[in-house]
């Protein structure tokens, strides 16, 4: 019984953690993620201050990276031309 009551409070528990993650709408080329990485991949290489646990937020889809830490996502074959 005991087991089943510890069982219950976890999932209960784990149940709210998922719903803090609220998906939104991303700009072009860009997915919401509830874990976004940071810092994220981009063109030029910045010294971004980063929180110890991740956030949510947008970030490039796949094949893209951003232009700048903080600037739209481009086509990584684009970086440097």
């Amino acid at each position: 019984m005991k087991l089943l009551l510890v069982f219950s409070v976890l999932l209960f528990i784990g149940s709210l953690e998922a719903s803090r993650c609220v998906h939104r709408r991303c700009p072009k080329n860009e997915v919401y993620s509830c874990c976004a990485p940071c810092p994220q991949k981009a063109c030029i290489s910045e010294a971004v201050k980063c929180p110890t646990s991740c956030l949510p937020g947008c970030v490039c889809k796949k094949g893209f990276v951003r232009e700048t830490q903080f600037g739209n996502c481009v086509p990584v074959d684009t970086c440097g031309v």
